[in-house]
Protein backbone atom coordinates (compact mmCIF):
# COMPACT_ATOMS: atom_id res chain seq x y z
CA UNK A 1 0.00 0.00 0.00
CA UNK A 2 3.10 2.34 0.93
CA UNK A 3 4.18 2.21 -2.81
CA UNK A 4 0.51 2.99 -4.16
CA UNK A 5 0.40 6.00 -2.25
CA UNK A 6 3.93 6.81 -3.00
CA UNK A 7 2.88 6.52 -6.84
CA UNK A 8 -0.15 8.62 -6.58
CA UNK A 9 1.98 10.95 -4.73
CA UNK A 10 4.47 11.54 -7.48
CA UNK A 11 1.32 11.28 -10.05
CA UNK A 12 0.31 14.87 -8.19
CA UNK A 13 3.66 16.46 -7.97
CA UNK A 14 3.78 15.84 -11.88
CA UNK A 15 0.05 16.96 -11.92
CA UNK A 16 1.76 20.24 -10.15
CA UNK A 17 4.94 20.66 -11.97
CA UNK A 18 3.13 20.24 -15.33
CA UNK A 19 1.65 23.85 -14.63
CA UNK A 20 4.86 25.51 -14.21
CA UNK A 21 6.36 23.89 -17.59
CA UNK A 22 3.72 24.90 -19.46
CA UNK A 23 4.21 29.18 -18.25
CA UNK A 24 7.76 28.18 -18.92
CA UNK A 25 7.47 26.87 -22.61
CA UNK A 26 4.85 30.22 -23.32
CA UNK A 27 7.19 32.50 -22.20
CA UNK A 28 9.80 31.03 -24.39
CA UNK A 29 7.64 31.49 -27.53
CA UNK A 30 7.46 35.29 -28.20
CA UNK A 31 3.94 37.32 -27.78
CA UNK A 32 3.10 37.70 -31.76
CA UNK A 33 4.47 34.14 -32.54
CA UNK A 34 2.12 32.63 -30.31
CA UNK A 35 -1.05 32.67 -32.65
CA UNK A 36 1.06 31.76 -36.18
CA UNK A 37 -0.07 28.17 -36.93
CA UNK A 38 2.85 25.77 -37.81
CA UNK A 39 3.59 25.65 -41.82
CA UNK A 40 3.10 21.87 -41.63
CA UNK A 41 -0.45 22.88 -40.49
CA UNK A 42 -2.22 22.30 -36.66
CA UNK A 43 -2.87 24.21 -33.99
CA UNK A 44 -1.00 27.68 -32.62
CA UNK A 45 0.47 27.52 -29.44
CA UNK A 46 -2.10 29.50 -28.25
CA UNK A 47 -4.56 27.17 -29.51
CA UNK A 48 -2.55 24.26 -27.54
CA UNK A 49 -2.97 26.16 -24.48
CA UNK A 50 -6.28 26.82 -25.02
CA UNK A 51 -6.90 23.07 -25.97
CA UNK A 52 -5.20 22.25 -22.30
CA UNK A 53 -6.67 24.05 -20.49
CA UNK A 54 -10.31 23.71 -22.15
CA UNK A 55 -9.70 19.72 -21.53
CA UNK A 56 -8.40 20.31 -18.03
CA UNK A 57 -11.66 22.39 -17.08
CA UNK A 58 -14.76 20.54 -19.03
CA UNK A 59 -13.18 17.03 -19.24
CA UNK A 60 -10.43 15.77 -16.78
CA UNK A 61 -11.25 17.91 -13.77
CA UNK A 62 -15.26 17.78 -13.66
CA UNK A 63 -15.11 14.17 -14.28
CA UNK A 64 -12.96 13.43 -10.88
CA UNK A 65 -15.22 15.86 -9.42
CA UNK A 66 -18.39 13.91 -10.39
CA UNK A 67 -16.23 10.71 -9.07
CA UNK A 68 -15.46 11.99 -5.65
CA UNK A 69 -18.82 13.35 -5.04
CA UNK A 70 -21.27 10.73 -6.80
CA UNK A 71 -22.14 6.92 -6.67
CA UNK A 72 -21.14 5.33 -10.62
CA UNK A 73 -21.69 8.47 -12.22
CA UNK A 74 -21.99 8.27 -15.94
CA UNK A 75 -19.28 10.74 -17.15
CA UNK A 76 -20.37 12.77 -19.73
CA UNK A 77 -17.57 12.86 -23.41
CA UNK A 78 -16.27 15.92 -24.53
CA UNK A 79 -16.06 17.20 -28.39
CA UNK A 80 -12.48 19.54 -27.46
CA UNK A 81 -12.49 20.30 -31.24
CA UNK A 82 -16.37 21.66 -31.01
CA UNK A 83 -15.79 23.51 -28.03
CA UNK A 84 -12.89 25.03 -29.77
CA UNK A 85 -14.97 25.92 -32.71
CA UNK A 86 -17.34 27.84 -30.38
CA UNK A 87 -15.34 29.03 -28.11
CA UNK A 88 -11.77 30.28 -29.07
CA UNK A 89 -10.63 33.67 -28.50
CA UNK A 90 -7.19 34.57 -29.81
CA UNK A 91 -6.85 37.30 -27.66
CA UNK A 92 -7.18 35.93 -24.57
CA UNK A 93 -3.86 36.41 -22.75
CA UNK A 94 -2.13 33.37 -21.50
CA UNK A 95 -1.25 34.03 -18.45
CA UNK A 96 -5.40 34.21 -17.78
CA UNK A 97 -4.95 30.09 -19.84
CA UNK A 98 -1.99 29.14 -17.14
CA UNK A 99 -4.17 30.50 -14.26
CA UNK A 100 -7.07 29.13 -15.32
CA UNK A 101 -5.13 25.45 -15.08
CA UNK A 102 -3.32 25.79 -11.98
CA UNK A 103 -6.52 26.56 -10.28
CA UNK A 104 -8.50 23.62 -11.49
CA UNK A 105 -5.41 20.93 -11.27
CA UNK A 106 -4.81 22.48 -7.30
CA UNK A 107 -8.51 21.85 -6.51
CA UNK A 108 -8.17 17.90 -7.88
CA UNK A 109 -5.24 18.24 -5.95
CA UNK A 110 -6.31 18.96 -2.60
CA UNK A 111 -9.37 16.74 -2.84
CA UNK A 112 -6.83 13.72 -3.53
CA UNK A 113 -4.39 14.16 -1.22
CA UNK A 114 -3.58 13.85 2.56
CA UNK A 115 -4.53 9.95 2.04
CA UNK A 116 -7.39 10.09 0.33
CA UNK A 117 -7.14 6.58 -0.75
CA UNK A 118 -10.44 5.58 -1.17
CA UNK A 119 -11.12 8.75 -2.98
CA UNK A 120 -8.60 7.48 -5.98
CA UNK A 121 -10.03 4.08 -6.70
CA UNK A 122 -13.88 5.59 -7.15
CA UNK A 123 -15.21 4.92 -10.19
CA UNK A 124 -17.43 6.00 -13.02
CA UNK A 125 -18.72 5.22 -16.34
CA UNK A 126 -17.35 6.46 -19.54
CA UNK A 127 -19.62 6.28 -23.15
CA UNK A 128 -15.93 5.25 -24.78
CA UNK A 129 -13.39 4.46 -22.08
CA UNK A 130 -16.10 1.91 -19.76
CA UNK A 131 -15.47 1.79 -16.20
CA UNK A 132 -12.30 4.21 -15.15
CA UNK A 133 -11.10 4.85 -11.82
CA UNK A 134 -10.40 9.00 -10.37
CA UNK A 135 -6.36 7.80 -10.12
CA UNK A 136 -6.91 6.80 -14.05
CA UNK A 137 -8.64 10.44 -14.95
CA UNK A 138 -6.12 12.05 -13.56
CA UNK A 139 -3.68 9.64 -14.83
CA UNK A 140 -4.68 10.57 -18.48
CA UNK A 141 -4.72 14.26 -17.55
CA UNK A 142 -0.71 14.04 -16.91
CA UNK A 143 -0.48 12.10 -19.98
CA UNK A 144 -2.62 14.70 -22.43
CA UNK A 145 -0.22 17.74 -20.82
CA UNK A 146 2.59 15.83 -21.39
CA UNK A 147 1.63 15.27 -25.09
CA UNK A 148 0.94 18.59 -25.60
CA UNK A 149 4.10 20.29 -23.75
CA UNK A 150 5.82 18.42 -26.12
CA UNK A 151 4.35 19.67 -29.06
CA UNK A 152 4.69 23.30 -27.43
CA UNK A 153 8.41 22.37 -26.69
CA UNK A 154 8.46 22.11 -30.43
CA UNK A 155 6.80 24.79 -31.54
CA UNK A 156 8.64 27.32 -29.24
CA UNK A 157 11.69 26.13 -31.70
CA UNK A 158 10.25 26.33 -35.04
CA UNK A 159 8.00 29.55 -34.48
Amino acid sequence: MEELWAYRQRLLGTHAVQVDALRSVLEGIQVRQLTRRPAGGGWSAHQLAVHVRDVEIQAYVPRVHRLLAEEDPLLADFDAEAFMAEHYDPAEPVAQIVQDVAQARQGVRRMLAHGNAAGWSRTGRHPALGICTAQAWVERAVAHFDEHLEQLEALRGVV
